[in-house]
């Protein structure tokens, strides 16, 4: 059964919530990110009514069989959102992001479709002008990204003792870097999932999106203008708390408190 897509927006979403994070113990130990506690409710809540708000009909979740607790979340989320279509689907093993849609390729239809990953708190998306741009641009792949303040000019090299191995000073002039970071954020096109290998491990950002643009297939950025966080560390996890309890971002630095 094809998904709906109705006028110019997007109304179908795949949820990625695979994967676990060392930096985030002992928040989880053997749960997944979409679970940890966000203002007292599961981050993977707080997406769900996003996406929802957003304009998403369909919502396709992708999660490693091994996540009872999840998994029960996830059908309670289906009986408290009963005017969304959420659809689960569990993994044996790790496929990675790009594999992971290998699952839904009968239930995604021919249109556009949003895939985002789970460890991501985001207020808005601003999926209309996404699409707009994504339609605009005649892209395959639309990758969600936000801008940095910037990277310093100087950098110092060490060794695993300490020991100084050089400094690297970029002239402005001469800096080629970005000041993109991508968010796990993105609008596909149905074309490209014909990239993505039948069986193994398979990722959207080192294997998927490479192999769309060597093809000479068109991959454009959209910058996502609201507040988005993905929670990889207790510092993110506590800045996107803040944002979600006060409406302002952490912009200091923790202290480790003996």
């Amino acid at each position: 059964m094809g998904m709906l897509f109705t006028g110019s927006r997007l109304t179908t979403a795949v949820l990625l919530c695979g994967g676990h994070s060392e930096d985030l113990s002992p928040l989880i130990k053997d749960g997944h990110v979409c679970m940890l506690p966000l203002v007292n409710r599961p981050l993977i809540e707080h997406t769900v009514e996003i996406l929802k708000a957003s304009g998403i009909k369909n919502i396709l979740i992708s999660m490693p069989r091994d996540d009872s607790e999840a998994a029960w979340r996830v059908k309670k989320l289906k009986k408290s959102h009963q005017n969304t279509a959420i659809r689960l689907i569990e993994e044996d093993r790790p496929t990675g992001t790009a594999g992971a849609l290998r699952g839904f390729k009968d239930l995604l239809g021919d249109e556009s479709f949003l895939v985002i990953n789970s460890n991501i708190f985001i207020e808005e998306i601003g999926l209309d002008d996404m699409l707009s741009g994504h339609a605009g641009r005649k892209s395959v792949v639309t990758v969600g990204v936000m801008k940095d303040i910037g990277y310093p000019a100087e950098e110092i090299s060490v060794d695993e003792n300490g020991a100084v191995r050089s400094f690297t000073v970029t002239h402005p002039s001469r800096d080629r870097r970005t000041p993109y970071t991508p968010l796990g954020i993105y609008i596909f096109n149905r074309q490209a999932l014909s990239f993505i290998k039948e069986d193994g491990y398979f990722d959207i950002k080192e294997q998927l999106i490479p192999a769309i643009i060597g093809a000479s297939l068109p991959v454009h950025i959209h910058e996502v203008k609201g507040f988005c966080k993905a929670i990889n560390s207790i510092e993110d996890y506590y800045d996107a708390n803040r944002r979600a309890l006060t409406g302002h971002a952490y912009t200091g630095s923790m202290t480790e408190v003996a």
